[in-house]
């Protein structure tokens, strides 16, 4: 072909609406996937789409994936269990079973980097007003729990300590940050831990729930379903794929401790299946997002769904349900 006449397609970068985040996506990452180093805070700060944006454009919008999410009690109890467990699973197992033996567990600099404790008398007393503003001032940004919600990660660490499933996995590195760029998009995944296998690598992936399956693997597998961790699966795997190639990888797998009594924990590792949907649903908010960067549209104001006058069809079940029930009577 001659070369006047080559037609060279440029893939329009997002608009800085699209992104929750105010540091820019690092230039050595432009070139093709990277290992990156920063902090927890940092990570979530860079120009680019994770799995949590990605989750809400499967059925939604760039509007509805910068909502910003107040975090709940279930999120930093799930905080706080990770970055005592990162601590705890770092010991032998002899310093494990006297860690275990413990009331509390020692706040490691891990613990004190992302979460706090607030104490009980914060908002009691004389100036407590004061005394409270200068407290959240010099913990800006961490993640605050009170003590009976860090006695309860002590409790969910402990029981994660018993399982020797969890140990056999938890055995490598602590939160991995790769950043890459996919069709024209920037892309960025934390995965918890990482290790070695035979030269392949395992993704582990922590998890607090209500109930982790007590025998039942259906039960954390409609979780998966319902809360989209296919999704992120499929987004982190994606990742680890750019950055060291498809034949480096050889399981996804959930580490799954319960968040209330009596606190048991399981080993979940995805199947092909659960995969597939993952990527499926991956590849449909991909092309969600795409659709909205390539109609120029900026992420402000109120979204307008149609402005035409749209025909509203029933739902297919809901259709079904009723024409099954008037054949039947």
């Amino acid at each position: 072909m001659n070369e006047m006449n080559e037609i060279i397609e440029v893939m329009p970068w997002p608009d800085d609406s699209f992104f929750t985040g105010d540091i820019e996506f690092p230039e050595e990452a432009l070139e093709g996937a990277t290992l990156y180093s920063c902090t927890e805070a940092e990570y979530h700060r860079i120009k680019a789409f994770s799995s949590s944006y990605l989750k809400n454009l499967v059925d939604g919008t760039p509007h509805h994936a910068k909502t910003p999410v107040k975090a709940s009690d279930v999120m930093k109890i799930g905080t706080g269990f990770e970055c005592l467990a990162e601590e705890a699973f770092q010991l032998s197992e002899n310093e494990a079973q006297v860690l275990m033996g413990k009331q509390r567990l020692h706040f490691s600099s891990k613990f004190k980097e992302r979460c706090c404790v607030k104490p009980a008398d914060l908002h009691k007393g004389d100036g407590a007003r004061k005394r409270a503003e200068d407290w959240r001032a010099r913990h800006e940004g961490k993640t605050e729990l009170s003590m009976e919600q860090l006695m309860l990660c002590t409790e969910m660490t402990k029981s994660a300590l018993s399982n020797t499933g969890w140990r056999r996995h938890l055995r490598g590195e602590w939160q991995t940050i790769i950043l890459w760029v996919e069709e024209g998009v920037p892309m960025k995944a934390m995965i918890d831990h990482r290790y070695k296998n035979l030269g392949k690598n395992i993704l582990i992936d922590l998890k607090t729930v209500s109930q982790a399956g007590h025998g039942e693997s259906e039960l954390f597998a409609k979780k998966v379903g319902n809360l989209k961790y296919d999704l992120q699966a499929a987004h982190y795997l994606t990742g680890a794929a750019k950055l060291w190639g498809d034949e480096s990888i050889q399981d996804w797998v959930w580490l799954v401790v319960e968040q209330k009594h009596p606190h048991g924990s399981a080993v979940y590792v995805a199947s092909d299946e659960i995969l597939d949907t993952g990527f499926a649903q991956r590849e449909k908010a991909i092309r969600n997002l795409r659709g909205f960067i390539l109609s120029d549209n900026i992420v402000s104001g109120y979204p307008v769904y149609t402005t035409h006058d749209e025909e509203l069809l029933p739902p297919r079940y809901h259709q079904n349900k009723y024409q099954l029930e008037e054949l039947d009577g």
